[in-house]
């Protein structure tokens, strides 16, 4: 037989047999220097050979070891479990390669344990060191898809005993993340957490989208003065609410809409046009259930012209009370000016026998909060004389009339209080002229 034609070893009786000439096999393993041996069967499934031995046999050979059956299995059966120390390869053609430990299965790499199958239902990694399982891929579509299977309550679990920031991290290099649910998704944290778009000019969009009754609720079940907090912290940047129907804000302790920068606004509009109402209301019982107060500055009220009724004031039954800023005149002999006039309120403290001129049109003007007037702007002055004397009134211009109540002189007694009232009859800038009545005592 020459070294390259195969040896068919079969059994008749106790013995291994070719051609009719048996070859005892007592305790010592087959060898084939620098050439291999290959079992074949012949027969059909069911008569396939297997090689069995209570004690350690060796097949060594230079080129391989092939087992390969025609039509049924090869079984390597051992008694107890042992290490092939070479390079070894398991491989089938067709049908399946099973690999069956009776108390688990290792899969292990230059004798450490990769891989191990300790029952039907676990399989264990490395343990105590890093362990990465990857993909590589070239294209698009090379898709890693780890899956749970069967439409039952089942769950695909990812779990860590791990005690940092980061015990699960989901981490995306070159792209994004997309979670997608047929049902609700849930986020729980035990600890203080956050959604944070780190990039320059992006954006993070919270909204429900598919329509009908839908609510997107931001819930605290804090205790603090900040259990919501909204802030838009970047210079420059602001908080914007837009809504297609109504926006509701309910609070139920004193609250505050505050603007902090200096020389910046606060503005309450509806700006749509047609029959609408900025309605500002109180239930509150006190004096002072509505409050508008200026600090440090006046209460301007504007109301387009040519409407008439545009702007009601009806105080009720405790009646409306004006404040005044007093402007205190030391000496009669000093005519009140403009500004004082329009604030409203004159007390003249001392002199005697006077008369005052009354400004031109173009000062009083100047002196109106907004530098400017339309024709039927309006105001009142009262004043106090407690000069001494009388007080005598004259007119600042021909184009600004001044007349009495009653045809009366325009003088007023001493210890008197009089009332002067103002209205714009041109607007003209530079040109302006207005007509002032007085009411006085002057009996």
């Amino acid at each position: 037989m020459s070294s390259k034609e195969e040896m068919f070893l079969s059994r008749k009786s106790d013995q291994l047999g070719f051609g009719g000439v048996g070859l005892g096999l007592v305790g010592t393993g087959l060898g084939a220097a620098g050439l291999g041996v290959a079992l074949h069967a012949r027969s059909k499934a069911n008569d396939a050979y297997d090689l069995a031995s209570a004690d350690t046999k060796s097949v060594t050979g230079g080129e391989g070891i092939s087992a390969t059956t025609v039509a049924g299995n090869v079984n390597v059966a051992m008694k107890n479990p042992s290490a092939i120390s070479t390079a070894y390869e398991l491989s089938t053609t067709s049908g399946k390669l099973t690999v069956n430990g009776k108390d688990g299965v290792e899969l292990q790499y230059d004798g450490t344990n990769i891989l191990s199958v300790a029952s039907a239902s676990e399989i264990s990694l490395k343990s105590n060191e890093s362990v990465t399982i990857s993909h590589s891929a070239n294209g698009s579509g090379d898709d890693l898809i780890i899956s749970q299977t069967g439409a039952q309550d089942a769950s695909l679990h990812l779990q860590s005993a791990g005690n940092g920031t980061d015990a699960i991290k989901v981490e995306a290099t070159g792209g994004g993340v997309d979670i997608d649910a047929n049902s609700a998704v849930t986020i729980n944290g035990a600890d203080d957490s956050n959604f944070t778009v780190t990039g320059t000019a992006k954006s993070l969009t919270l909204s429900a989208v598919g329509g009908g009754a839908q609510t997107v609720t931001v819930s605290s079940a804090g205790t603090g003065a900040d259990a919501i907090g909204i802030n838009a912290t970047g210079t420059g940047g602001g908080v914007d609410i837009d809504a297609n129907s109504a926006v509701t804000i309910d609070g139920a302790d004193d609250s505050n809409f505050t603007v902090t920068g200096t020389a910046k606004s606060l503005t309450l509009s509806a700006v749509g046009g047609g029959a609408q109402t900025v309605t500002v209301s109180s239930a509150g019982t006190g004096a002072d259930a509505i409050g508008l107060t200026a600090s440090a500055g006046g209460v301007e009220i504007t109301t387009a012209s040519g409407v008439a009724g545009i702007l009601q004031l009806n105080p009720g039954t405790g009646g409306l009370i004006t404040k005044r800023v007093v402007q205190t005149i030391a000496d009669s002999a000093n005519d009140a000016t403009a500004a004082q006039y329009v604030a409203g309120f004159i007390n003249c403290t001392g002199g005697y026998t006077d008369t005052w001129t009354l400004p031109t049109g173009p000062v009083l003007a100047d002196a109106m909060p907004s530098d400017t007037v339309t024709i039927g702007d309006s105001f009142i002055c009262y004043v106090i004389n407690g000069s001494g004397g009388a007080i005598t009134y004259e007119a600042g211009s021909s184009g600004s009339p001044l007349s009495a109540v009653g045809n009366s002189t325009l003088d007023q007694k001493n210890a008197s209080m009089a009332k002067l009232e103002f209205i714009f009859t041109v607007a003209t800038a530079g040109s302006e002229e207005y007509h002032a009545l007085l009411h006085a005592d002057n009996a």
